[in-house]
């Protein structure tokens, strides 16, 4: 599994990311919002974590970007990126990486 990003390797800003319509048409997975964590260095950044869940992708960004949380955090300039996993499989995917994640390292 891979997180998604731009062709060009960098993440989608959750209040940027254009949602078109066919690319996210049956999309579903798990979603993280984060940041860059202060005084990250660039050669090696960390990031903070807003928010880790799972659902249909267009649908959970559209409902973030309204979230009174996350306005907060905008001028942080968070991204958002996603997996795709088998329905079957995101409650036990969400419930390991909701353990395992703090400030996280580059993904």
């Amino acid at each position: 599994m891979k997180w998604v990003k731009k062709d060009n390797g960098q993440w989608y800003k959750l209040f940027e990311l254009e949602l078109c319509e066919g690319s996210f048409q049956d999309l579903a997975g798990i979603y993280l919002v984060f940041y860059p964590a202060k005084n990250s260095p660039l050669h090696n950044p960390q990031y903070s974590v807003l928010k880790l869940g799972q659902g249909h992708v267009k649908t959970k960004i559209l409902q973030l970007r309204n979230d009174p949380e996350m306005i907060k955090h905008q001028g942080n300039e968070p991204f958002v990126t996603w997996i795709v996993v088998p329905p079957e499989l995101m409650d036990k995917i969400e419930q390991v990486l909701v353990k395992n994640l703090g400030p996280i390292m580059e993904m």
